[in-house]
């Protein structure tokens, strides 16, 4: 569940790091950017094309078959867009 409380539109995106190996290690933007997960729909990125406030979103992010982890780190980005509107 992720709830904005102001809309700049844009996208989500979810990425994983299934190769920590223990509590106290750090991951790497590396380990991230080699695993971007998908939607249930198929999409890397779950749009946002409401402006209204205090909205809450479901989005149903699927883990890569075969990845299992004690330690998995998930990494969440809103890429923020630019909403032009006509005067």
């Amino acid at each position: 569940m992720i709830q904005l409380t102001t809309s700049h539109f844009g996208y989500f995106e979810f990425r994983l790091c299934p190769d920590k190996k223990s509590i106290d290690q750090l991951v790497t933007q590396d380990c991230f950017d080699q695993h971007l997960l998908s939607l249930e729909n198929g999409s890397n990125r779950y749009s946002i094309v409401t402006s209204g406030q205090n909205e809450t979103h479901y989005p149903k992010v699927q883990l890569p078959p075969g990845i299992t982890c004690q330690f998995c780190v998930l990494q969440w980005n809103y890429r923020t867009g630019i909403h032009h509107h006509n005067i």
